[in-house]
């Protein structure tokens, strides 16, 4: 059975951002999706979005109008 923690990415005034990492892992989800799609040349642009807009949730601050509902 898989274990996991939650680590920290990032830190503001206004947010905290955190990943998952598999405790049979010294890496984080996001630092593992951030080192597979970096240099990919057909997936920049989508890339870049996520990156850019998780910027803004760390200088801003996590908005409720920023995410949608799932389910009831």
């Amino acid at each position: 059975m898989k274990t996991a923690k939650i680590v920290s990415i990032a830190k503001s005034d206004q947010v905290g951002l955190y990943s998952i990492c598999f405790n049979d892992d010294n890496e984080s989800e996001f630092r593992k999706f951030m080192q597979k799609f970096k240099d990919n040349a057909a997936l920049n642009k989508d890339y870049q979005a996520i990156i850019h807009a998780i910027d803004r949730i760390i200088a801003n601050g996590a908005l409720e109008r920023n995410f949608r509902y799932e389910g009831k």
